[in-house]
């Protein structure tokens, strides 16, 4: 025997909420839940003939609690031959989706379907003359002979469609010809686009995405963006596509503006951005900022290697670092620093207490340093010196309040030539004669004793 899942199998896939429960309503006389299209799928047939008890029953309830509109409902869900009430497997559910609830808000097609709507009634009404309806048992002997009969129906349907569809895209096009009928000139929307000047008031992104919805709901082509846009443009925005040449086209001036005004605002943005950061999972915003070049987690007394080696591998761009105060950090930090930031200038790590000549050594294989600040690290000896000394570029070197460092030490910074300002405040192994010896043999540098 046939169940509903093998006549109508994808109308109880993709019907509407409201079709299925009032197909589940004329079968099983209740409002159902959750399990109503599986309930439905599993469906076989009444177990009653016409003319018994049963099909009266059946017959009063629905003549008591099902309205016209319920019926037309039913009988789309079921795919009905309005003519001959036979029972037909819908053609395609997406096709065929006449929800009830405000589908086909068109008008003409709304009203295409009012004869089938009416048969479909009538065949609803009339149900006591035929028995297939209520007995749905699969008889392959019937469904071949209106075979011919359902490739119709479906053409019916889909000539149907495409009519309808047809009609609301004719209608959809005309609104454009209408709206070119007014002439808009730039007085007009001067008020709702507000201006670029290439400042940090308005970024340049923020400002093409008005420019562009007020053109989209103001229907402009492609010549008009082009020259509301330049009209739009003062300040330095206005100077620069003067001095510029070949730009003819809205999409040549966007493109120009964003190359142009996105680097220089990405620029200032982050030149002094300053992350305050306490722990790792709060790292997780670097990867949003790839053009940051200065960074100070100062005081961040969570942040870990890990932490370290995700800005390592996501901030490149970093210019100037401090991590002055972060007690958890090791040498593995410095190595992941030393590996990925090839551009960092300036390095502070003050009171980072668990560095050792090891992670100075990775240090002093960094080439565009220029500046390090090593300030109370308690673990960093004479050997780390002689990694520094090996750094030809550098200019600025704090080693202040590092305990362990001796005269002799100290003593081979001179080979640091280039070196503009060395601090050598509160070392034990500072002596008046090593700074007397530093100051003869570096008489550029200035010593703070």
């Amino acid at each position: 025997m046939a169940c509903l899942r093998d006549l109508i199998k994808s109308s109880l896939r993709s019907g509407s909420k409201a079709k299925i429960t009032t197909l589940y309503r004329y079968i099983f006389e209740s409002e159902g839940d959750r399990s109503n299209r599986q309930r439905l799928r599993e469906f076989c047939g009444f177990a009653y003939n016409e003319g018994s008890a049963e099909f009266e029953v059946k017959s009063q309830y629905v003549d008591a609690n099902l309205n016209e509109r319920d019926l037309v409902t039913i009988c789309n869900v079921l795919g009905i031959d309005y003519n001959k009430g036979h029972l037909l497997v819908a053609s395609d559910a997406e096709n065929h989706d006449d929800d009830d609830d405000g589908v086909g808000s068109e008008d003409e097609a709304a009203n295409s379907y009012d004869g089938a709507e009416q048969r479909a009634c009538s065949t609803l009404r009339n149900r006591r003359n035929n028995d297939c309806f209520f007995s749905i048992d699969g008889n392959e002997g019937r469904k071949e002979a209106h075979k011919t009969a359902e490739r119709r129906e479906r053409r019916r349907i889909c000539d149907e469609r495409e009519a309808s569809i047809s009609a609301s895209e004719a209608n959809e096009n005309e609104m454009p010809m209408q709206m070119s009928r007014f002439a808009i000139n730039f007085r007009d929307i001067e008020d709702s686009v507000r201006p670029f000047d290439g400042t940090d008031k308005l970024p340049i992104d923020v400002w093409v995405n008005e420019f562009e919805e007020t053109a989209t709901l103001m229907r402009w082509d492609e010549f008009q963006k082009f020259v509301f846009a330049k009209k739009s443009l003062k300040g330095l925005a206005r100077m620069f596509i003067l001095s510029e040449r070949g730009i003819t086209s809205w999409c040549k001036l966007k493109k120009a503006l964003i190359d142009e005004f996105q680097a220089v605002f990405i620029k200032r943005l982050t030149v002094i951005v300053i992350l305050l950061l306490c722990s790792f999972s709060s790292l997780i915003a670097v990867h949003s900022l790839p053009h940051l070049t200065v960074l100070s987690l100062s005081g961040c007394s969570k942040l870990t290697d890990d932490g370290v080696e995700l800005i390592a591998e996501n901030l490149q761009k970093l210019r100037a670092l401090d991590l002055s105060w972060c007690p958890r950090i090791t040498d593995a930090s410095l190595e992941y620093i030393a590996c990925d930031l090839n551009q960092l200038e300036e390095l502070t790590l003050d009171r980072c207490v668990h560095i050792t000549d090891i992670g100075v050594g990775y240090i002093s294989t960094m080439l565009s340093l220029t500046a390090l600040f090593l300030r109370w690290c308690s673990q960093v000896r004479d050997f780390g010196l002689q990694h520094l000394c090996s750094m030809r570029n550098l200019q600025v070197l704090s080693l202040a309040g590092c305990p362990l460092l001796t005269s002799s030490g100290l003593s081979s910074l001179i080979q640091l030539r280039h070196l503009q300002e060395l601090e050598l405040t509160n070392c034990p192994g500072a002596s008046h004669e090593l700074f007397d010896y530093l100051k003869e043999h570096l008489p550029r540098c200035l010593i703070i004793e």
